[in-house]
């Protein structure tokens, strides 16, 4: 295939090595390798090309040709200024945006983050301790409590002993759970009760969801070197992202001004996110030096983030405050992806091998599209054999998304009680537990067989009978 629309002329200068090691056929590198109508290209092009051409089970070429009539091909497209299709500028735009995205936030955001050993062992102190280990009693009934702690205060009774008998005695009515936590992670509605407890001190019964709770706690303890270094890679995390997120911010602002960005409040004020807002659709929010955002591009973003939210059970908050967290997100999308495009990253290593490629390799796609493809007849049968012969290519994992809540048998058949009773599962997890219960996608075949027997048995929206793995 060395002539397409027109007569080419190539001199290759060297052969390939029939090696499967590229720099073992080339040990000095960057030599001319070919002339293709005046254009040469060296070694290190092909390394370049042969390292994102090929796929798993290439042999590598015996000899230039492959690479030649690849460039050969892309020569014509040139010639052809495909490089003007929009299909084309799309591909590369989008190639472009990601990449150089990436490689901005680590230049400007996350490179620049340092953590501290001083700042670990402070977020240690201040979020981590004291350890506590907790006894709870979990009661339907006020009257009961009321009994238990009086017994408890004057000591006729074991807490511990209590819970063993009344679990025999008393099945449903009283829960026991024995537990060691953080006083960060101890449930707001508990902090004050717990805070106000000395080592061996029980409390006195206090309202708590649908029913009443005495807490005992057994021990306070400091922190350890152990107990620090399990804790190390999350504090990190979280200093981490604390840190990106302010030096985000101070990136954010400083674009504002270099891009001349200004928000019409008076319109953005006027904006219900409740109703049509046909009149404003086609009102200016959002101005830049090189261009506005309307009213109705803004709505779009917002629709598409609510749906977003509600169907992964993220908090919205407020209309107002809604409202401005997507503002901020749309100017900040915007504004890093416009820095990031002005660096350009694609003129200088390490971003300009692969976008060299991958723009010619646009281009070949584009000729393909329009020479190549319309030749091309593929009929039914030939699809459902590629169907069947490369049918690996095309199975894809079973996903399942899921919520779990994992914990004492006691608390566990507590909590189910109250979901069977009507209560929400989500609401009745965050009553225990602080923050929101994150629903997790996971591939089937990798969760434990007792789990995938029950998900199989269960419809969407279902929620388990407690289970012992």
């Amino acid at each position: 295939m060395r002539i397409v629309g027109r007569l080419w002329w190539v001199v290759v200068l060297l052969v390939l090595a029939g090696s499967g090691e590229l720099f073992a056929a080339w040990p000095w590198g960057g030599q001319t390798l070919a002339t293709i109508n005046g254009e040469k290209f060296t070694t290190d092009d092909f390394d370049n090309w042969w390292k994102n051409w090929k796929e798993p089970g290439f042999s590598f070429p015996e000899s230039p040709d492959p690479f030649v009539d690849w460039h050969l091909l892309v020569q014509e497209a040139k010639q052809m200024e495909l490089y003007n299709e929009p299909s084309y500028r799309h591909k590369i735009d989008v190639f472009l945006k990601a990449r150089t995205l990436l490689i901005y936030k680590g230049d400007k955001i996350n490179s620049q983050v340092k953590i501290s050993e001083k700042e670990l062992k402070e977020l240690y102190q201040q979020k981590h301790l004291p350890r506590l280990k907790l006894q709870v009693l979990y009661f339907n009934d006020k009257e009961k409590a009321d009994q238990v702690s009086h017994r408890l205060q004057k000591e006729e009774i074991d807490l511990e002993q209590f819970a063993v008998q009344s679990a025999h005695t008393e099945p449903g009515s009283v829960f026991f759970e024995e537990k060691m936590t953080r006083m960060s992670q101890v449930h707001d509605g508990w902090s004050s009760v717990v805070q106000g407890l000395s080592p061996g001190e029980t409390s006195s019964p206090f309202s708590w969801s649908k029913g009443f709770v005495i807490i005992r706690l057994i021990e306070k303890m400091d922190g350890d070197p152990e107990d620090f270094d399990k804790l190390r890679k999350m504090m990190e995390n979280e200093l981490r992202e604390k840190k990106e997120a302010e030096l985000t911010r101070n990136l954010v602002e400083q674009l504002k001004k270099r891009y001349q960005v200004t928000v019409d409040w008076q319109v953005f004020d006027a904006i219900d996110l409740d109703a049509t807002n046909e009149k404003l659709l086609d009102k200016t929010l959002i101005t830049m030096d090189n261009g506005a955002y309307s009213v109705g591009v803004f709505l779009g973003l917002v629709k598409k983030e609510q749906q977003f939210r509600e169907k992964y059970g993220y908090h919205v908050g407020g209309a107002a405050e809604f409202k401005k967290k997507l503002l901020d997100g749309v100017l900040a999308q915007t504004l890093t992806s416009r820095g990031a495009l002005d660096e350009h990253y694609e003129e200088r290593d390490p971003l300009k091998p692969l976008y060299t490629f991958y723009s010619q390799h646009r281009l070949n796609k584009e000729l393909e599209k329009r020479l190549f493809k319309p030749k091309v007849q593929v009929t039914d049968d030939d699809v459902e054999k590629y169907y069947h012969d490369h049918l690996e290519q095309f199975s894809q994992p079973e996903m399942v998304s899921i919520a779990v809540l994992e914990d004492e048998e006691n608390l566990i058949q507590k909590m189910y009680g109250e979901m069977k009773r009507g209560d929400d599962f989500f609401k009745v997890g965050s009553q225990y537990y602080s923050g929101e219960i994150p629903v997790q996608r996971m591939e089937f075949k990798k969760l434990d067989p007792v789990v995938q027997a029950i998900l199989n048995k269960m419809v969407i929206g279902e929620i388990s009978e407690p289970f012992t793995i």
